[in-house]
């Protein structure tokens, strides 16, 4: 699981280009690299920049952690696709520029 902050990058339809949003972001991964790699490329598929990577851990190491993400965690462990990567809402806010 990783918690990062994105922008828009051109052909973006997500977000509005004076917007950023931070997401929680779940994965099938052993270790961090794995978990990064896979993120930066679907970030990189819905044409979001990655600005911040704050946080990435083991889902099992989480706490306080929503049903929202708790049933997307059940649905990739039970799928075991390991290409997929799920996101949640994207919390936006203003972009400084």
């Amino acid at each position: 699981m990783a918690r990062i902050v994105v922008a828009p990058r051109d052909e973006c339809k997500l977000l509005e280009d004076d917007k950023a949003a931070y997401i929680n972001v779940v994965t099938l991964a052993t270790k961090e690299t794995e978990c990064r790699t896979k993120v930066e490329a679907a970030m990189n598929d819905y044409h979001f920049e990655i600005v911040a990577v704050e946080d990435i851990f083991l889902f099992r190491d989480a706490y306080n952690i929503s049903a929202e993400l708790t049933t997307i965690a059940e649905e990739l462990k039970k799928s075991q696709n390991l290409k997929h990567v799920r996101f949640t809402t994207l919390h936006k806010f203003p972009r400084v520029m």
